[in-house]
């Protein structure tokens, strides 16, 4: 996920600035916006975009749709997306490992074999042993 994310905001940024596409040129449809406020203690909270909350209501789904068609067809008009997606993969996919955690007698650290979307929680006991997946969610 953490890729994606990153991925969308450098390849929008890099669009920008090799193409001089200028983000006005896209039309992006509408976006309903709703009265939606409230109070926490002293601080007024408005919430124009509640509804997109709901990710498996109809409405939503229709808007993400029609979102991603207009992220596609400005895609499109660039000419090396390809290559910079192909790049980008080459350079995040590396191993990762992060620092190691004991909790009792296991030892605990993620580990991302490199374009996984989430890190895997992996353990094994201190006196050696068999590693074992903890959670997974890839």
């Amino acid at each position: 996920m953490k890729n994606s994310y990153f991925l969308l905001i450098l390849l929008s940024v890099i669009v920008i600035i090799l193409h001089n596409l200028k983000p006005e040129d896209v039309n992006y449809p509408n976006s309903k916006k709703q009265l939606i406020v409230d109070s926490y203690f002293d601080t007024t909270i408005v919430d124009p975009y509640r509804w997109l909350e709901d990710e498996s209501s109809r409405e939503t789904k229709s808007w993400v749709v029609k979102q991603n068609s207009v992220t596609d067809s400005y895609m499109r008009r660039i000419r090396d997306v390809r290559k910079i997606k192909n790049r980008l993969k080459e350079v995040w996919n590396y191993p990762y490992k992060s620092i190691p955690f004991q909790k009792g007698n296991k030892i605990y650290y993620f580990y991302n074999s490199g374009l996984q979307n989430q890190s895997v929680l992996n353990s094994h006991n201190i006196y050696g042993g068999e590693l074992k997946t903890i959670i997974d969610t890839n």
